[in-house]
């Protein structure tokens, strides 16, 4: 193997480590001048192949060689190894997904519902927060049909874009879908996160609400993008919430898992610090920002203390 080609695969993780490298890094692996989507475990053959890292396994390697596809592209130009890989998704170990915006799942999360400031407009609310330096939203809407919803949620995706921010929808796989969203938020009686993820595929962010212990356990193993957790105080804009977990309930389950997490659940600018000791990667609200007379001013009040 040229000794090029091996640098190339050493400098993968650097790529997508750091977003300010001028090699293009997102689904496609570059070679020189040519570019090959692969698979991990055909990385990992290379790499057994041209280096000493990771253990052997030509068993698997041979279990594995009935699954190729048929299309081959030749990366050098002068019939490597390289040549046999297939143009496919990039899954490394290494790697995250080939997302369109590796945003960090930390910071203020606020979630757009139109039922808590009904004059103004969802897209206002979104720009004016995103001012405020948010880069996480979701789109919440319980009684829109999807037509409806459709009409709503899809401009401000289009918006979302524009301004390089997350921007997720609740409950609903085929609205994501339609809107080509970065992904959902599911709630405990939602479609089950392995259901969604089958159908969002590993390039759309999911998330899950947990509510006690034992779900905190749960998504644990299942291994969403981020659980939201809470109620920790009283929410406004819910009547019918689970059991108010305060954030010493935050801070008793964040041991039991990796996961991202989220607050939410009534909190106000005064409980950002707690929730941050406590052990939250990031708040989600609703009515402290979209309810705010300025809600710029409260957004930065939010990011502001989460630096």
């Amino acid at each position: 193997m040229h000794q090029q080609h091996t640098l190339e695969l050493m400098r993968l993780p650097t790529c997508i480590d750091n977003p300010q490298s001028n090699r293009t890094l997102s689904r496609d692996a570059y070679f020189g001048r040519s570019k090959a989507k692969i698979l991990c475990h055909d990385i990992d053959r290379l790499l057994r192949r041209i280096t000493p890292h990771g253990p052997q396994d030509e068993q698997g390697d041979k279990s594995r060689e009935g699954k190729r596809a048929k299309g081959t592209v030749d990366t050098t130009g002068h019939g490597s190894a390289l040549a046999s890989f297939q143009w496919r998704t990039l899954q490394c170990r290494f790697m995250t997904s080939g997302r369109k915006r590796a945003i960090p799942l930390a910071g203020l999360y606020v979630i757009l519902d139109s039922s808590v400031r009904p004059d103004r407009s969802l897209m206002e609310i979104l720009n004016a927060a995103a001012d405020g330096h948010v880069r996480i939203f979701q789109y919440r809407n319980k009684t829109a049909s999807m037509k409806a919803a459709l009409a709503e949620a899809g401009p401000l995706r289009d918006r979302a874009r524009e301004l390089n921010v997350l921007f997720l929808v609740n409950d609903r796989c085929d609205l994501a879908l339609a809107i080509d969203a970065d992904g959902v938020h599911l709630g405990q009686s939602d479609l089950p996160y392995l259901k969604a993820r089958q159908l969002l595929g590993g390039q759309r962010y999911i998330g899950l609400s947990t509510h006690n212990a034992g779900q905190v356990k749960e998504a644990e193993q299942l291994r969403p993008d981020y659980i939201g957790f809470g109620p920790i105080f009283t929410p406004a804009s819910k009547t019918d919430h689970d059991p108010v977990v305060g954030v010493e309930g935050l801070a008793r389950v964040r041991p039991l898992t990796s996961l991202p997490v989220f607050a939410i659940g009534g909190i106000q600018m005064q409980h950002v610090r707690p929730l941050m000791e406590a052990g939250a990667n990031g708040i989600a609200v609703i009515s402290a920002v979209c309810g705010a007379p300025d809600i710029t001013t409260a957004a930065t009040g939010f990011t502001g203390q989460m630096t």
